[in-house]
């Protein structure tokens, strides 16, 4: 069981790719390697996935055209007929492709950008040497570290920087559609179901209803404020080297999105802001405690205890 336990998290962790056994007959995995591997994945499956839109833009296109040679110049309603479909099915396409891909990046994103902050975070030992914090065997001076660390930084502005961007021009570009109680020209829904039997008929919004569904109309907004809140917990603490000032950030991040949270409550039900709220309350006991049992002035007795309040 514990061997299967293992393996399912790597899988939600998205760390299986290189982690298999036989595997390492061919090829002997390290942290480079699974790096490359990490980072570049999502990158062909995203080009996959634009690849499968462009091949339905040009089935689109081909129908058209097939019909226009073949229907005669009097038969309108069957070539706006035939239009309509195609239109249709070019929509359906457009929302899968677009939903694979973001929640894609939802499930990898804290996890490749775990894996681009970790190569900035070097441990000193007494005799001089700088290894990498997270794999020994790769020495910060050498020559291989700076080439790793180049392309860290353009992976960087791909993902930890350029997801988050992305969400944003997703759903800003929608925002007259997202909110119409602030935003719509006419028409302006006076209640906040109408606004969302507004937004759920929109079907303009179906290819990012991923970003936005569950948050009330006012907050469109929240998931690229959550994204940044789980970059900053997973991975941004990683390149703070100091073993105190770690969870003292952390804590700091979940101070301040607990005052999001209770300021702004997006949610739509009542209850999923309350879980939320307790979520962020539960991640800060933890970092509090990790906090205490960084120090050096706790006592094993009262590490003790510490342990079983986490439990």
């Amino acid at each position: 069981f514990k061997n299967f336990l293992a393996y399912v998290i790597r899988i939600f962790s998205f760390n299986f790719a290189l982690d298999i056994k036989a595997m390492d007959c061919l090829y002997p995995t390290t942290f480079k390697s699974n790096f490359v591997m990490t980072t570049s994945i999502p990158i062909l499956f995203g080009a996959s996935l634009a690849g499968m839109y462009a091949h339905a833009v040009a089935r689109k296109k081909q129908r058209i055209k097939e019909a226009a040679c073949l229907l005669r110049p009097e038969q309108k309603l069957e070539m706006r007929i035939l239009t309509d479909a195609a239109k249709a099915q070019l929509h359906l396409s457009a929302t899968r492709c677009m939903t694979a891909f973001l929640l894609m990046s939802y499930i990898i994103l804290p996890t490749v950008s775990f894996n681009i902050f970790s190569i900035f975070s070097c441990e000193e030992f007494d005799d001089g040497s700088l290894l990498l914090r997270v794999d020994y065997q790769v020495n910060c001076l050498g020559r291989d570290y700076l080439m790793y660390q180049v392309l860290a930084g353009l992976m960087g502005l791909i993902y930890p920087f350029g997801m988050p961007l992305t969400y944003y021009v997703l759903l800003f570009r929608k925002r007259y559609r997202l909110n119409p109680q602030k935003w719509a020209k006419k028409k302006v829904p006076k209640t906040l179901e109408e606004a969302l039997r507004r937004r759920a008929k929109t079907r303009k919004l179906d290819s990012i209803r991923f970003l936005f569904d569950m948050y009330k109309p006012e907050c469109w907004w929240w998931e690229v404020f959550e994204t940044f809140r789980r970059l900053s917990l997973t991975g941004a603490l990683m390149v703070a080297n100091d073993p105190l000032l770690q969870p003292f950030l952390g804590v700091t991040i979940c101070l301040a999105a607990l005052m999001m949270y209770s300021h702004h409550n997006p949610f739509i039900t009542t209850e999923d802001n309350r879980i939320a709220a307790f979520a962020q309350l539960e991640i800060y006991f933890v970092l509090v405690m990790s906090l205490l049992l960084a120090s050096q002035e706790t006592s094993t007795r009262n590490s003790n205890t510490i342990a079983w309040l986490l439990i």
